[in-house]
């Protein structure tokens, strides 16, 4: 397929059939052609019992679009740390934004990734100025992904550095 119209022409006929038979797709395709897009970023980690984190969805459609399912990682200093997981299916209005909150679990292995960070601020043996500077130097990312109307669309967010 070397011929950039042939390309073209596939995809056209590709966009058109989800246009026609998957609302979904439709409202989402009228977004990108119009300029808007779905937004999806992390608004809050929260960090008692139990365990969550927040993230802002945007709808910028005139139509009502649905999550699916939210799955993903917390990475400190490029270790799994938490995962997250929502599969149960949220309604988000028309050109409206939505605080979804999603459980974090932290498994023993996770837990196990975090002890260097853990022995390190223990090292400092209560100096506030050198574990204050400690935790700046943690890099905090989500890695993840979000099921919007079958359509992925990925979270890579650094929360720190």
């Amino acid at each position: 397929m070397k011929d950039p119209l042939v390309k073209i022409g596939i995809l056209g006929a590709m966009a058109f059939a989800a246009y026609k038979f998957f609302p979904q797709a439709k409202k989402i395709i009228k977004a990108a052609a119009t300029g808007g897009k779905l937004n999806v970023s992390v608004s809050g980690l929260q960090f008692k019992k139990p365990f969550s984190i927040q993230f802002r969805v945007i709808n910028p459609t005139d139509g009502e679009l649905s999550v699916k399912a939210i799955a993903g990682d917390i990475l400190a200093n490029g270790n799994t740390v938490a995962t997250f997981v929502k599969t149960e299916e949220i309604k988000i209005t028309p050109n409206s934004q939505q605080i979804v909150n999603v459980e974090l679990k932290v498994s023993a292995f996770n837990a196990l990734s975090f002890l260097p960070i853990v022995s390190s601020i223990v090292a400092l043996k209560g100096d506030r100025a050198a574990i204050l500077q400690y935790v700046k130097s943690i890099s905090l990312k989500i890695e993840g992904t979000v099921n919007a109307a079958g359509i992925p669309i990925t979270i890579n967010q650094n929360i720190y550095n």
